[in-house]
């Protein structure tokens, strides 16, 4: 009898995996992708003129990639794959760079990333003078986010470094506990698990005392691992919930613009950020790959505000409407941010910041080489799981540009590190 329930349950959830939502989406947009197979090298191969057409397309191709503004990495990539595969190449190129979806996401995404500067991170005063004159050896980074990324820099703030994942979860939860007036929370990865169950307790609970609770999670990280039913249990206990990009049966560009974001704010005052998912794995519940060891950083004060800002700026894409920032900015900033830190605007200086691929300012990479280029006794790599060789002189140029500062103090530190 047992044996026959066991599988039963297996049989279900197989029935399960094969027709829920996901499953269908990746079959047609396979479908797609035959359907195109099989007109272009069926029906293709017996027509010169087809053949003559795709060459000539793919030569206009070819000069547009040269010429346009990029790393030399993605443009030696997409060459190759034209020159040699002139079809499907040329096809796969205009598919990803031409589709009118992907320029409405990106016009959605530049519009979102407006408002979160013009009317969030301008509810705060920046501290720029002062962290320039504090930390003079900085200047240009600070510049740099300030002026032409536009992140401000905050002092009246802490930070607590949270070196493993069970440490940030620990922390997550005593701070989750505290709240007063909002939660939000932004994965790229929710899985059901002790994790999530300890985090979603205390949403219910405060939900249930009138707390404005909002969860976005991405939903390819999340393919796999959410049920069906996961916003609609949400919803019922009063968690607003959004996903980001969801998933449709296209053949489209669109859907390679994902949300690795990890960020909870609690009442704007508080908040985390890092490399931790919410999954089981990242606080060795359970093991995947082995030991799992991803560090977070909690903030408080104001640079807390602009991790808020960036998250209701990513729920205004998902959701398709205008947030409201100022329902959300902590009336009592400034005294009470120093009183809750111990510390004044002079003390340390936070500056929190995001970036985007649907823009050409490559933010976080320069804000890194310019961190590298510093660097005048030691340098840490911690823990990075990916890493991929790329051309990253030309980027710094234009960066260094941007700073307002000297090419040739860039290039002098440059050497030294190198020496």
């Amino acid at each position: 009898m047992k044996a026959k329930t066991r599988d039963r349950s297996l049989l279900s959830r197989a029935l399960r995996a094969t027709f829920n939502k996901h499953t269908l989406v990746a079959f047609l947009i396979l479908l797609q992708i035959a359907a195109m197979v099989y007109a272009v090298v069926v029906r293709g191969m017996y027509s010169a003129v087809f053949l003559g057409l795709c060459q000539l397309v793919g030569f206009g191709v070819s000069v547009h990639i040269i010429v346009r503004r990029g790393k030399s990495a993605y443009k030696f990539v997409w060459l190759f794959t034209v020159i040699t595969l002139p079809v499907f190449g040329t096809l796969f190129y205009i598919i990803f760079y031409r589709q009118s979806s992907s320029k409405r996401f990106s016009r959605r995404v530049k519009n979102s990333e407006f408002f979160m500067r013009e009317d969030g991170l301008s509810l705060v005063k920046s501290d720029a003078e002062a962290a320039e004159n504090a930390f003079p050896e900085y200047s240009s980074d600070i510049y740099y986010l300030e002026k032409s990324a536009g992140f401000p820099v905050f002092g009246n703030a802490e930070a607590e470094y949270l070196k493993t994942g069970e440490i940030f979860y620990k922390r997550l939860l005593e701070e989750l506990k505290k709240a007063e007036k909002y939660i939000f929370l932004e994965f790229f990865i929710i899985r059901e698990g002790e994790m999530w169950q300890g985090i979603y307790d205390i949403l219910k609970e405060k939900a249930k005392d009138g707390l404005t609770v909002k969860v976005l999670y991405d939903d390819i990280g999340s393919l796999k691992d959410l049920p069906e039913k996961f916003r609609t249990d949400l919803k019922k206990h009063g968690i607003e919930c959004a996903v980001f990009n969801a998933f449709k049966p296209f053949l489209i560009s669109m859907q390679n613009n994902r949300d690795h974001r990890k960020i909870v704010s609690i009442d704007g005052k508080t908040a985390f950020t890092g490399g931790v998912n919410i999954a089981d794995e990242y606080i060795n519940k359970i093991n995947r790959f082995g030991h799992w060891k991803d560090a977070g950083v909690m903030l408080r004060g104001k640079a807390a505000w602009s991790l808020t800002a960036m998250f209701l700026q990513n729920y205004e894409i998902a959701t398709k409407t205008r947030s409201d920032y100022s329902l959300y900015f902590p009336a009592d900033f400034g005294v009470e941010a120093e009183k809750a830190t111990g510390k004044t605007a002079e003390d340390e200086f936070f500056q929190p910041y995001t970036d985007s691929p649907t823009d050409s300012e490559e933010v976080g990479e320069h804000v890194y080489l310019q961190t590298i280029y510093a660097a005048k006794k030691y340098l840490y790599n911690h823990a990075v799981p990916y890493h991929r060789r790329q051309n990253v002189g030309r980027a710094d140029a234009r960066g260094e540009k941007r700073c307002g500062r000297s090419h040739y103090n860039a290039c002098s530190r440059r050497q030294k590190i190198r020496a």
